[in-house]
């Protein structure tokens, strides 16, 4: 997975720190163990994944997240 951090307009500052990962290749059951995966960590607050662009937003409950928790837990499913 590759990481890159965008910030979003939006109402909360959670919203505002939300990260963008890039995945290679994503299928509606990529969608179930990505989401299943990363609403494990303490720190996030939402995921949502698009299959078209293959990319996971993930929201933080606040502040931001750390990358290399993404990271393992993407690398833990095979992202």
């Amino acid at each position: 997975a590759t990481l890159f951090g965008t910030t979003v307009s939006s109402a909360t500052a959670a919203e505002r720190n939300v990260t963008v990962m890039n995945v290679g290749e994503m299928c509606s059951g990529c969608v179930k163990k990505i989401t299943a995966r990363l609403t494990q960590l303490p720190e996030v607050a939402g995921v949502k994944c698009d299959i078209a662009k293959k990319t996971v937003a993930v929201t933080p409950k606040s502040g931001t997240l750390s990358a290399r928790a993404l990271w393992e837990a993407m690398d833990e499913i095979g992202k």
